[in-house]
């Protein structure tokens, strides 16, 4: 009895068990700490050479039991990579943790998903008088994450010509976002509209569903034309009406996503 009481006392010596917390992992290794009574879920994690308050980013699991983090793992856990782009390119460094600031939130990417807060640098962007002393003086604003790129793991602000090329790489990549995206459907009402604004009336169009010279197709394309309650960018009809008013495939994606703006 008194060798398996020492056994015991040993083994809660080597393995510190901490009632009413356990902790589970996902499959990127990420760790959760969740306070429950026993008996705990399937898969929860008990056994942990670590205090329940520190911090879970600090902690792993290794050999089934919860283990701190080495220094090198935190060290490396606590570099944030920064995105921001310089003359039309993506470029990707990494900033070194230096300090949070609670009243400034701004996303910067830490395993592709986490955002955390960061100082940012400041510049002038015009002044004030002081009203005691009339004095002129520089009003200080934050730049934003944008406009920051890192030089010797400092965050500074770009210059003039490097923010004109972010801005026109952004707006590249949105236009490329739009032209990418479904053409909407739109109500036979948005789509008159949107003609009648090319200066094309409904008089051309009977006009020139009157030019079909197949019967059966010239009856479809009026019937389409007048009853259908949605007309659609991939419609065969709609194709060869852009085609015959003189209209590019993009023109026609174009017309098709304003008209969809018309209320």
């Amino acid at each position: 009895m008194r060798k398996l009481l020492l056994y015991a006392i040993c083994l809660m010596c080597s393995t510190a068990i901490y009632a009413g917390y356990y902790y589970t992992q996902d499959e990127e290794g990420n760790v959760t700490r969740t306070k429950g009574d026993t008996p705990y879920p399937e898969g929860a994690i008990w056994q942990t050479d670590v205090n329940y308050q520190t911090p879970v980013d600090d902690i792993k699991v290794d050999d089934g039991k919860i283990v701190r983090r080495s220094a090198e793992e935190i060290k490396k856990r606590l570099q944030y990579e920064v995105l921001f782009r310089v003359d039309g390119k993506l470029h990707t460094e990494l900033l070194a943790k230096k300090s949070l600031d609670p009243l400034l939130e701004y996303e910067v990417i830490l395993g592709g998903k986490r955002k955390y807060h960061i100082e940012l640098p400041t510049e002038q962007t015009g002044t004030t008088t002081d009203p005691e002393t009339g004095e002129e003086l520089p009003v200080m604003s934050e730049v934003p994450i944008k406009y920051c790129k890192l030089v010797d793991g400092e965050l500074v602000a770009m210059t003039e010509a490097e923010r004109t090329a972010r801005d026109e790489y952004d707006a590249q990549v949105a236009e490329a976002a739009r032209l990418a995206s479904p053409v909407p459907d739109v109500t036979p009402l948005q789509f008159r509209l949107i003609l009648l604004s090319q200066g094309i009336t409904e008089a051309q169009i009977d006009a020139l569903l009157e030019t079909i010279e197949d019967p059966t197709e010239k009856a479809v394309a009026k019937l389409t034309w007048s009853k259908a309650s949605v007309f659609k960018r991939s419609h065969p009809m709609i194709a060869s009406m852009g085609a015959t008013m003189g209209f590019t495939a993009l023109q026609m994606d174009e017309l098709f996503r304003a008209a969809a703006e018309i209320e």
